[in-house]
This record gives C-alpha cells, sequence and structure tokens, in this order.
C-alpha cells in the first residue's frame, strides 16, 4: 500500500539524492590513489540515488510513475551487491580488475529489467514476489563482502599497501549496507507502524549527506595523489629528524618490535614516543620506505639467519615466518621473493648445497 511522504521527507530525500550524484561525480572525475575502487562505488552511490529518486516519487501525491520504471527500480536493487563486492575487491588488491566472469554477477540485474519492462503483473504483485528476492540477493553479497572484510590474508594485502584509510572507508560502506538489510528486514515482515517504509529512503539520503560531510572534513575518500609539499607545514625539524631516527634504529634492534604480527605505525609511534605523523614522515623522507617495507626489511633479515641457522634446521619454513611477525606464508613468500630474489625455500636449498 503506498502511503504519502511527508513534504519534508520527500525533500530531504531529493537533497541526498543530489548529495550522492555529487560524491559520485567527485569519485569518478578525480585522481584519488583508488581510482578503479572509487568508480565502483560512484556506481554503487549512483545506484541507490536511483532507487531513492524512484521510491519517493512513487510515494509522493500527484506524481506519475510508470509502471515500467517501478520495475526497473527492482533491477537497479540486483546492481547493489556485485558494485559493493567490486568496491571492496578494489580497495583490498589494487591489481584487481573486471574479467569476463565477472560480468556474470549482472545477469540478474538484467533479466529483472527485462522481465519488468514486459511481465503483464501488477506493481504490488511484482514488489511482493520480487523484494524478497532482492533481499536475499543483497544480503549474499554483503555477506561475502564481510567474509572478506575479516580475512586475514586481505588485511595482510592492504598493510602491505598502505592503504588503510581505502580500507576504513570501505568498512564504513559495508555497515552502511548492513544497516540497510535490517530496515528493508524489518520492513518486508511487517515488523513496523505505518509509514515505516519509507525509511530506508529518508536513511539513505541522511547516510549520503554524512558521507559528504564527513568526507570533506576528513578528506579521506576524495584525498588526491600525494604531492611533493606534502610535509610543507610539518613541525618535524632536522633535529628532531636526527634524534627520532637514531631512537627509532636503536629501538628497532634492541627490542624487535617487528616480531610483533600485529604492529602498526601507530603503535610503534606509541612505543617510541614519536607523533606518528613525524614517525611516517621519517620513514618516507629519510629512510625512503613506508611503515610496511620497513617493518619487513626486519623481518626477512631475521628470516634470511634463522634458515640458515643449524639449530633452526628443523624448523618449517612457516613456523620461521611465524616468529618473525608474518600473519601467513603466501605473505612471508611474496616479501622475501620481493627483498631476497629467491624464494625461502630456496635460500635455504642454496646455504646447505654450499654448506656441503
Amino acid at each position: 500500500m503506498s502511503i504519502e511522504l511527508p513534504k519534508i521527507i520527500a525533500v530531504f530525500n531529493f537533497l541526498g539524492t543530489i548529495q550522492a550524484v555529487l560524491i559520485a561525480l567527485t569519485l569518478a572525475t578525480g585522481k584519488q590513489r583508488q581510482r578503479t575502487a572509487n568508480h565502483y562505488l560512484a556506481a554503487l552511490l549512483l545506484v541507490i540515488a536511483t532507487i531513492i529518486s524512484v521510491v519517493t516519487l512513487s510515494h509522493m501525491e500527484g506524481v506519475f510513475i510508470l509502471d515500467f520504471l517501478e520495475k526497473i527500480e527492482y533491477s537497479f536493487s540486483f546492481l547493489a551487491g556485485p558494485l559493493l563486492l567490486f568496491y571492496f575487491l578494489a580497495v583490498s588488491r589494487s591489481d584487481w580488475k573486471l574479467t569476463g566472469l565477472n560480468y556474470l554477477h549482472f545477469v540478474p540485474a538484467v533479466l529483472c529489467a527485462v522481465y519488468g519492462v514486459l511481465d503483464s503483473y501488477s506493481p504490488a504483485v511484482y514488489w511482493y514476489i520480487n523484494i524478497r528476492v532482492i533481499l536475499l540477493h543483497q544480503m549474499l553479497y554483503t555477506a561475502i563482502t564481510g567474509y572478506l572484510y575479516l580475512s586475514s590474508n586481505v588485511r595482510q594485502s592492504v598493510e602491505r599497501k598502505g592503504n588503510e584509510s581505502g580500507f576504513n572507508w570501505a568498512r564504513n560502506i559495508l555497515i552502511f549496507m548492513v544497516f540497510v538489510h535490517m530496515v528493508q528486514f524489518v520492513r518486508l515482515f511487517q515488523l513496523h507502524p505505518n509509514g515505516f517504509e519509507d525509511v530506508v529512503p529518508f536513511f539513505c539520503a541522511l547516510i549520503f549527506v554524512s558521507i559528504g560531510f564527513i568526507g570533506l572534513k576528513e578528506s579521506m575518500l576524495f584525498r588526491d595523489l600525494p604531492s611533493e609539499d606534502k610535509y610543507a607545514n610539518s613541525t618535524l625539524t632536522a633535529e628532531m629528524t636526527r634524534q627520532y631516527k637514531a631512537k627509532l634504529l636503536s629501538y628497532m634492534e634492541k627490542q624487535q618490535p617487528y616480531l610483533q604480527k600485529s604492529l602498526t605505525l601507530k603503535m610503534l609511534a606509541k612505543e617510541l614516543e614519536i607523533p606518528t605523523n613525524h614517525l611516517s614522515q621519517l620513514l618516507n623522507e629519510q629512510l625512503k620506505q613506508n611503515f610496511f617495507d620497513f617493518i619487513n626489511h626486519y623481518r626477512i633479515v631475521a628470516a634470511r639467519k634463522k634458515l640458515v641457522d643449524i639449530s633452526s634446521a628443523h624448523y618449517t619454513i612457516e613456523s620461521i615466518a611465524q616468529d618473525v611477525g608474518f600473519r601467513s606464508r603466501s605473505t612471508f613468500y611474496d616479501v622475501f621473493r620481493k627483498q631476497v630474489g629467491m624464494t625461502p625455500s630456496e635460500y635455504r636449498r642454496q646455504f646447505l648445497s654450499t654448506g656441503d
């Protein structure tokens, strides 16, 4: 049953839609680091903005919406799940690309669009049948994305690339989708007073306004590629740099913090009693490395010693990787090959053959 929207809510919904379009245009045309990921996020925002517009218009008195447009709305709903997953994959894996098989994710949306144009069912019946399928479809993709978010391998990949800010934004978008599903679930099973069905577009509009405000305030989502003078306003002096560098290198040798699997830039800065931004600048400018390359260098040095140590000959490569601070075998192999030019197994065999 269609319920007329209060004008103030309708206006707010359209403001949220406009905000979503502006954010999408910024993401699609900007020169951010995660350009591919931002393109998928832009597409996701445009899809949700289209749904909000159609739903809001269909509940406004005196506004005529063609039946097939209401049905096309559901095909857009089938796009939300795949775009969320693609956005997350692009954030967590910089080399991820849309390949031939990935286009199969869009088949439900295409079929729904064709069916919506050609079928003879009333919109009410069409809604009753398809809204359940749509919700299950979206929840499946959100669950898959959530599983990937919790995966230790994905987190390691993000840490190696230093893209924690983008990963955090992906988490926020994921949480947003979970809340939308919760509201949709309540609406679907009518566990609500009359009029609650309009909360979904209103909630989405509210989120869009919040994303725009937070994104502009924190400059995380819309941040451009780093410029040459990114530290122009830094308070780090030459004398402080000298002291911090000596303190850092001494601490790394004596305390061996790199053996901690969960070590982060913020944690190390706290242990050293150095501001996090100063430590980051020191690593980038003086040592020409990002945090994870710096830490992994020490881990690989420690691993190389263990691999050729006779007393450690009975240890497996996996156990050595764990001992020096790596969370996974695959990450250890990737970093070792990058720094040494061969795999840990080859390195160990080479030493043994030389020793003979």
